[in-house]
């Protein structure tokens, strides 16, 4: 009876053992899973990581590549907007250049013209014109018979007077004498078409004055003067 109870208690001991020792397994086991639960859980996290980070390294990437692409854009913008350094030097040079011609202009001396008086002669209808108009330059005190004689001794035309200063009468030019037309033909003169009453050695001349010597069939009447050539 005894050994009974002893082998009952051993056998309760050795299933309690084998209890005890399968529920250490299975706790072990457990935690082992667990384990492994959490390895693979990190192992999906780190995963997840390396995939945002190389999301993240491809967008960086890709706005970098952007950034290339645009910046030649706002690079020739840039360029674009400021203005050339050679245009800007050309402009300086035009206005330089342009302001020392401005400068030579106002430092060169202007040279005075020297006053001038224009001279025709004009025979008769059959004759016509002896001496077209020709420009002479005109000296300090210069009087139409002063003008006349430097004209007509300058282009080879003969002519005659008599009479000296104020009282100077020309009697011939181009071999056409007074009266050669008639008894009243001869020779008057007229400064910016008006007859003067005076003498040509008594009229002084100014700048810019027209003088016409023409033969006259009417003591000059028909050329505005009341009466024959001086």
């Amino acid at each position: 009876m005894k050994n009974r109870k002893i082998f009952v208690l051993i056998s309760l001991i050795l299933i309690l053992s084998l209890i005890f020792v399968g529920c250490s397994k299975k706790s072990n086991t457990e935690k082992n899973n667990k384990i492994e639960l959490k390895e693979s859980t990190k192992n999906v996290e780190v995963e997840d990581e390396e995939k945002e980070e190389n999301t993240i390294e491809v967008e960086n990437e890709e706005s970098s590549a952007t950034e290339d692409k645009e910046s030649p854009k706002s690079t020739t913008k840039e360029e674009s907007s400021k203005p050339s350094t050679t245009n800007t030097t050309e402009v300086k040079k035009e206005k330089e250049a342009t302001s020392k011609t401005e400068k030579d202009s106002t430092s060169t001396p202007v040279v005075n013209k020297k006053p001038t008086v224009t001279i025709t002669i004009v025979g008769p209808e059959d004759v016509g014109t002896i001496l077209g108009l020709t420009e002479v330059e005109l000296n300090d005190g210069d009087t139409v018979f002063d003008v006349l004689k430097r004209v007509v001794k300058d282009k080879g035309i003969q002519m005659e007077y008599k009479g000296r200063k104020s009282s100077v009468y020309i009697r011939g030019i181009h071999n056409i004498y007074e009266f050669d037309r008639g008894p009243e033909s001869g020779w008057v003169y007229r400064v910016n078409g008006k007859v003067p009453q005076v003498s040509c050695g008594a009229y002084k001349l100014k700048d810019g004055d027209k003088i016409e010597w023409l033969y006259t069939t009417n003591l000059g009447k028909e050329f505005g003067a009341p009466g024959g050539g001086k």
